[in-house]
């Protein structure tokens, strides 16, 4: 008797949980993308824009290889442009000058370079 009153409740507590993450709100995302192991390959295939391919502004072509498989195109203008404008806004609250505005500038170009290398 204690068996199955130890099912029901523990039947009762699982369908709580699930019930409760159905009505919104819940998200798995930290979890999934934290993922660990042999199989954490498979948990982060389950995110939405794991890789960031599509915030990349990835851009799927059409094929043109014989099997129908062509190699992905990025277009990281938009990308690059947010990159730009952010550093012209720190550089103006700031106030860098000189040797500081240089390097702030050198980095921004160097991961844009990297951005378009990806």
């Amino acid at each position: 008797m204690v068996l199955v009153l130890l099912r029901l409740s523990v039947g009762w507590h699982f369908f709580k949980e699930g019930a409760a993450k159905m009505d919104g709100g819940f998200s798995s995302t930290g979890f999934l993308s934290s993922a660990k192991g042999p199989f954490s390959g498979g948990f982060q295939a389950m995110l939405w824009d794991s890789n960031g391919k599509i915030r990349l502004c990835y851009q799927s072509s059409r094929p043109s290889q014989p099997g129908g498989w062509s190699e992905p195109s990025y277009n990281t203008k938009a990308v690059a442009d947010h990159w730009k404008a952010y550093h012209a806004d720190v550089i103006a609250y700031q106030r860098l000058e000189g040797d500081w505005a240089k390097a702030a500038a050198g980095i921004v170009k160097r991961r844009v370079d990297q951005l378009d290398e990806f």
